[in-house]
């Protein structure tokens, strides 16, 4: 493979964390806060839930957990978040998984045997000089791995400890996330912020500010350092939360791109796009965006250059056919002329958009395809212009882990069109059986593979 090295400054993919920890004190109101935000599920480990109205679901040990995660999967991955309450509780519901990992391995054989290590040694933290707490981590990272699979964001709730520290001679108390040893230092540098949940009067604050007193922080630059109220009980007695105020991203439960479905799109720019399977092949991409959303900001219309502003409605890259336009021969005999079927979809295209003047006055303009595209590019007849189109799709998880689609404008059906001027009617209703295909989902009975469990532990002096 070959490596494409940046020349120029990568601007930042993502503005609010995809990992997210949030630690308080006891009855601060955690559970409360994460049940207000929009299309999360609420993984109970605690039953501490039980006095919420929220979307959430109980575990009360490591197999359940695996079959949540079935059937997460199995509907498609619904959900924008999931929240975990607490991390802490899931530390201790790993260590039966911990065991089974430790009795796969050659020293464990016997874990489980009569006379074994587990009667010996009542649990695995009880083996010798700490090695157990090895297989407590590989546990409790293919766990959190595996829920973090479920949706594009993931809040862990935790409980508060507090540590004694020295500095300059003089002990003093830090709040910090309640986890065991190293567990810890490995669960927060995975974590792009960490905040601390405290209450100030009727307001719930949370702090990523870091300093000697809490151990806290944030990747994000709009969060680095920053107090922010989350939530507060107004004087008539309501409870408010400022998800999508204080963490965009966060508490925007409407993804910034769009999705296969019937929608309606303008097109924002026309590319031909080389299909590098089949030589001289291209697929025609459309650049679209949706509406205007109110209280939306999508992304910005040019990264380089934030004066220009950020799409008012989700955007996409939707082709205009499954399939690369090539020249060749289809199965019945028929022979396809690359250029022909581009000028056909572009004719057809011009229709819809009522700009069929423009394409009659480029006859005998341009030699090429790719000239002819890009002058409708450039001369954009199709700008501020709706279109009501049936997007189908393909589901694939993309480089970041999240769900994401490969979209395009399906063949028409009788009596319907794939596309046409907004409003008219004349487009076909969108088929999720016909016009989605859906990511493979493949069975999980364990978080992980035997092959790639390790198989030597040592002591906590000697590992990570």
């Amino acid at each position: 493979m070959e490596i494409e090295l940046p020349s120029t400054v990568v601007k930042p993919t993502h503005q609010s964390p995809k990992n997210l920890i949030i630690f308080s004190k006891p009855k601060i109101g955690k559970t409360n806060l994460i049940s207000k935000l929009d299309n999360c599920l609420l993984l109970d480990l605690e039953n501490g839930s039980d006095y919420v109205e929220a979307m959430k679901i109980s575990a009360p040990d490591y197999k359940t957990i695996i079959e949540i995660g079935k059937a997460i999967t199995e509907k498609g991955n619904p959900n924008k978040y999931i929240a975990v309450d607490t991390i802490s509780a899931l530390e201790d519901m790993c260590i039966p998984y911990a065991e089974k990992l430790y009795s796969k391995s050659p020293m464990g054989k016997n874990w489980f045997s009569e006379g074994g290590g587990k009667s010996k040694y009542g649990n695995i933290l009880g083996l010798p000089e700490g090695s157990g707490y090895y297989w407590l981590r590989q546990a409790f990272v293919k766990v959190t791995d595996y829920i973090q699979t479920w949706a594009p964001r993931v809040i862990f709730l935790g409980h508060v400890k507090d540590t004694m520290l020295e500095k300059d001679g003089v002990n003093f108390s830090s709040k910090d996330l309640d986890l065991t040893g190293k567990l810890k230092r490995i669960t927060t540098s995975n974590s792009d912020a960490i905040g601390y949940l405290h209450r100030k009067k009727d307001q719930n604050i949370l702090s990523f500010k870091t300093n000697d007193d809490i151990s806290c922080g944030a990747r994000p630059d709009h969060l680095k350092n920053q107090e922010i109220v989350i939530s507060e009980v107004k004087e008539d007695g309501a409870y408010v939360t400022y998800w999508e105020s204080d963490l965009p991203e966060v508490g925007a439960g409407l993804s910034k791109t769009c999705s296969p479905g019937n929608q309606k799109l303008k097109i924002n720019s026309v590319k031909l796009e080389p299909f590098r399977f089949i030589e001289g092949a291209y697929h025609l991409m459309l650049n679209c965006e949706t509406e205007k959303i109110e209280g939306f900001e999508g992304f910005m219309i040019d990264r380089d250059d934030s004066s220009k502003g950020n799409y008012e409605g989700q955007i996409g890259r939707v082709k205009a056919s499954q399939y690369a336009f090539a020249d060749g021969t289809t199965k019945s005999g028929i022979q396809v002329y690359r250029d022909k079927s581009l000028l056909l979809f572009m004719r057809n295209l011009c229709k819809a958009l009522e700009c069929e003047d423009w394409f009659a006055a480029q006859d005998n303009k341009h030699d090429t395809i790719e000239e002819f595209v890009a002058a409708f590019d450039e001369d954009a007849p199709y700008a501020g212009k709706w279109l009501d189109i049936c997007v189908a799709g393909k589901e694939y998880q993309n480089k970041s882990g999240y769900m994401a689609y490969d979209m395009w404008i399906p063949k028409p059906i009788k009596g319907a069109l794939s596309f046409s001027k907004a409003d008219s009617g004349k487009t076909m209703k969108f088929n999720e059986v016909d016009h989605l295909k859906k990511m493979e989902i493949k069975p999980v009975d364990e978080f992980d593979t035997d092959e790639d469990l390790v198989t030597e532990a040592g002591s906590d002096f000697d590992l990570d």
